[in-house]
């Protein structure tokens, strides 16, 4: 359209290279997707094998002042769980208190835990 004349306003002088924008390039990367089949050993029933992990501290903390959220995810049914926490002190009995109601609605006990090692447990 700029070669033929066909716009107002735009420039019609099309030799120069335009500027680079840093944020056009971060806009058009793209992500490799998520596998859809999970791979490795899965879990032979419910809460045998659960991961966990602590966030924070976020820089906006919630309506409630939390800045801290702790996931949990079932390897065998991928349900996760999310918790939102004041301090990283309150994982331990937030975790305590997840396992006893989850173990008492299903009724399977909570086998191996995973984490990333940080030290939160």
């Amino acid at each position: 359209m700029a070669k033929l004349g066909m716009t107002k306003g735009m420039p019609t002088d099309l030799s120069a290279i335009p500027p680079i924008c840093e944020h056009c390039i971060l806009g058009k990367q793209t992500k490799n997707s998520i596998p859809k089949t999970r791979e490795g050993k899965q879990a032979e029933t419910p809460l045998s094998i659960i991961y966990s992990d602590l966030t924070g501290l976020e820089d906006v903390p919630t309506l409630g002042g939390s800045t801290y959220i702790m996931n949990i995810i079932d390897n065998y049914s991928s349900f996760p769980w999310g918790f939102t926490l004041k301090k990283k002190s309150d994982v331990q009995q937030v975790f305590q208190d997840w396992k006893t109601q989850v173990e008492c609605e299903t009724g399977h006990k909570v086998g191996i835990v995973r984490t990333d090692g940080g030290g939160e447990y």
